[in-house]
């Protein structure tokens, strides 16, 4: 199918056999792995890790209590309370002044990152001096703090944390506490306590790291969908430059020429020339006219019509003032279907009529060799308006989606478009905060799906 747009083929959405390729036009972003996540979206790399290891640091005090009160009075052993309360407290201190520090500034260096995961390290060396040293099996924790530091921090600071928790654990060797074992204590007190470091030490790693991660890859993925919408803004720049250049070196002859061609019609009308003569003069009029609608189209400052206040109207208007757009003949082949739900509707009046009016022009240039018929079905779905528009044309094959939709990159023959339709189209569908869509194959023709929220009346 022809048509001159802007779309990209997920990689990991190849059809099935018999099925069509889909390409989604605008510019999405994964959804966040919770609602803390979706709310740091937008913050600095260093808030983000901050933040996870500030819930860690509460994970681990809640561990180190539980794990203490489990020593004393399962196991009946005997601890330096006071030491251990003391060393707790230094984490809590530092774990509420983290949070005061994120909640008041918008910005934090990285090496803030690194002194927090190197005072945990000496936190938990005291903490594991004060409960048997070496023999403690929760030595394993170590493990946590090099893995973080792996995630988020350059080589040089990891190899330098790796280097400290080495030198911490060998100090166990030679200072600790040992731990005071009574007649009570149960022998499989160390297995059980080897298996429960290994545990804590998987899951802590497998759950905080691993959210870490895909909160950070969500964050990758949002900055490059910016990176990709300032990359189209910059295109558009472009091409608004070339619509005003070309509009006003091409508005003075396409004048002279409508002038020229209206009185060369009324003369050969006066003096009775063939009607193939006077056929040939309207044929001229009719292209000038059509030369001044691509430029008119080609005017990329209409894009931001999508600013405008929405309005009410019915969709029997709407579908009036699409089909007035149309060619000669094309509105008769054109097969709309509305939903009832979509009667009224509240919409960006011009940018909608515009987007629509690419989307349905691109779908009949598609049939115009099978002369087959177009439709656009209007419906609600999900507290959203979809416009499907749907052709039987020569369609697209998957690679020829994958590289639709550049400025300049179209399916269509010599002299018949510049491949800006879908890319105008696709840049008014994020405008209206929606989506667009393409779906096509060989043979089988081409659906455009332009989907985006419902507006309210005097928003």
């Amino acid at each position: 199918m022809p048509h001159d747009g802007s779309t990209t083929l997920d990689s990991h959405d190849e059809p099935a056999p018999g099925e069509h390729p889909e390409r989604e036009l605008t510019h999405s972003v994964a959804a966040a792995p919770d609602s803390i996540a979706a709310s740091l979206s937008h913050r600095p790399d260093v808030f983000i890790v901050l933040t996870w290891l500030v819930r860690l640091r509460w994970f681990a005090l809640l561990g180190q209590g539980a794990a203490i009160v489990i020593a004393l009075v399962v196991f009946d052993l005997e601890l330096p309370l006071g030491a251990l309360i003391a060393v707790m407290a230094a984490t809590a201190v530092t774990n509420l002044a983290l949070v005061f520090f994120m909640r008041y500034t918008t910005a934090g260096p990285q090496w803030l990152v690194f002194a927090v995961l190197l005072f945990d390290v000496i936190i938990l060396t005291a903490m594991l001096a004060l409960t048997g040293g070496r023999h403690n099996p929760f030595c394993l924790l170590y493990l946590i703090h090099v893995a973080m530091a792996v995630v988020v921090l350059p080589a040089r600071w990891v190899w330098t944390l790796f280097g400290e928790s080495l030198a911490a654990f060998s100090l166990l060797f030679v200072w600790f506490i040992p731990l005071k074992e009574t007649p009570s204590t149960p022998k499989w007190m160390l297995p059980a306590g080897t298996w429960a470091a290994l545990a804590i030490a998987s899951g802590l790693i497998a759950y905080f790291i691993g959210r870490l991660r895909l909160t950070l890859r969500m964050r990758e993925e949002q900055m490059a969908a910016m990176q990709s919408r300032m990359t189209a803004s910059q295109r558009l720049a472009s091409l608004t430059t070339l619509a005003a250049g070309a509009a006003h070196e091409l508005g003075t002859p396409l004048g002279t020429i409508a002038l020229v061609s209206h009185e060369l019609q009324q003369q050969a009308e006066k003096l009775g020339l063939p009607a193939q003569a006077v056929e040939d003069v309207r044929l001229i009029r009719d292209e000038v006219d059509r030369c001044r609608r691509i430029l008119d189209r080609m005017h990329i400052d209409s894009l931001h019509q999508s600013d405008e206040s929405p309005v009410t109207l019915a969709s029997d208007e709407l579908i009036n003032e699409i089909k007035a757009d149309l060619k000669p003949g094309q509105a008769a082949m054109l097969d709309v279907t509305v939903s009832s739900a979509v009667s009224k509707m509240t919409v960006r009046r011009s940018a909608l009529t515009q987007t629509l009016g690419i989307l349905i022009q691109n779908a009949f240039d598609a049939s115009e060799m099978k002369h087959t018929r177009v439709s656009l079905t209007i419906e609600s779905e999900d507290g959203n308006l979809v416009f499907t528009v749907k052709d039987q044309g020569e369609g697209m094959s998957s690679e020829q989606l994958r590289r639709i939709g550049e400025p300049f990159v179209t399916t269509k023959g010599p002299q018949r478009g510049l491949g800006l339709g879908l890319f105008l189209a696709r840049l008014m569908a994020e405008h209206l905060r929606g989506s667009l869509k393409l779906r096509s194959a060989l043979g089988k023709g081409t659906t455009c799906v332009l989907r985006f929220p419902r507006e309210r009346s005097g928003s």
